[in-house]
């Protein structure tokens, strides 16, 4: 496989510049919203279309973006994620950090909705954290990421926290181990703007 196959995706401009300076042909999808504050339902597991209009007019109203283009963009990114066909890296920040952990969890249930990680021996999804190596992802890690994502719209903390335990106990989930306990503070609504990564 050749790295034009590899799809990039990222929540912010500022990790696609990064991917852009290493690698200045790599096919980088940037979601430009880190889902850090706002309403999450209806999940785009029931709804996509309805997840993302509430989305862009959450940033509208909130952060004086242009809900129609702002809806557009999302509308493309989130399908280019979930149709890619081949392989696919998410970048997320190398400190753990809410606003990567809630992208990743979201990123993960519009895969594993897409069928990435069912019935497959290999399932062509990595995480990589900063500057690191992309860390592939196994069918279990992409179920636990979606699982935590689902736990997360339904406000179930005890879920989470429970997931997060059993995650633990299980070696944690590859290339994210901290996802479901920083999910947890998500639900809790401990969202420190101090936890926003530069």
């Amino acid at each position: 496989m050749t790295d034009a196959a590899i799809l990039h995706v990222t929540y912010g401009d500022e990790l696609a510049d990064q991917l852009r300076a290493s690698d200045a042909g790599a096919d980088i999808v940037v979601v430009r919203e880190a889902l850090r504050e706002g309403p999450l339902v209806p999940s785009p597991n029931e709804d996509p279309a309805a997840f993302i209009a509430v989305r862009a007019h959450h940033l509208a109203t909130h952060h004086g973006a242009e809900e129609s283009t702002v809806r557009d963009e999302l509308t493309t990114a989130w399908n280019r994620l979930a149709s890619h066909g081949g392989d696919l890296v998410l970048h997320v920040d190398a400190e753990p950090c809410i606003d990567c952990a809630t992208f990743a969890a979201c990123a993960l249930e519009a895969l594993h909705r897409a069928g990435r990680g069912i019935a497959r021996d290999r399932t062509g999804v990595s995480i990589a954290r900063g500057s690191d190596a992309p860390v592939e992802l196994g069918a279990a890690d992409i179920a636990a990421g979606a699982g935590a994502w689902r736990l997360l719209v339904a406000g179930d903390a005890a879920g989470l926290t429970l997931s997060a335990t059993d995650l633990e106990g299980q070696g944690g989930m590859a290339g994210f181990p901290e996802l479901p306990g920083l999910l947890v503070r998500r639900a809790e609504g401990d969202v420190a703007l101090a936890d926003v990564q530069p």
